[in-house]
């Protein structure tokens, strides 16, 4: 192998200083689930409501998430509901067959 195809790495004394700084206008750690937001109808913008956050939401992913958040509770919902409506359907059927089974006291016969 040809020594002459090798380039060498820059060293590190050799980089240029790092041209991009970046500041947050608040602590990325934080997190906040949006519960209230503020609407805008003017400058047709969504933000948080909670003062610490403040953030400013995209209106698209804002509507996104919560209509995917509805959506998850009906189908929740329809499921507990048919689970009740079974389960008061299989309660009803053994007070059937309990009742049905229950006799008085005066019907029996001694042998």
């Amino acid at each position: 192998m040809s020594e002459d195809n090798i380039t060498a790495l820059p060293s590190a004394a050799g980089l240029p200083e790092n041209p991009l700084a970046l500041t947050t206008s608040r602590a990325p750690s934080m997190y906040c689930p949006h519960g209230a937001v503020i609407l805008d109808d003017h400058t047709r913008t969504v933000t948080c409501a909670n003062v610490q956050c403040g953030a400013t939401l995209d209106p698209f992913n804002f509507l996104r998430s919560n209509a995917s958040t509805i959506a998850r509770a009906w189908s929740s919902y329809r499921e507990v509901s048919n689970k009740a409506s079974e389960i008061a359907e299989r309660v009803h059927v053994l007070k059937k067959e309990g009742l049905s089974g229950i006799t008085c006291g005066s019907d029996h016969v001694a042998s």
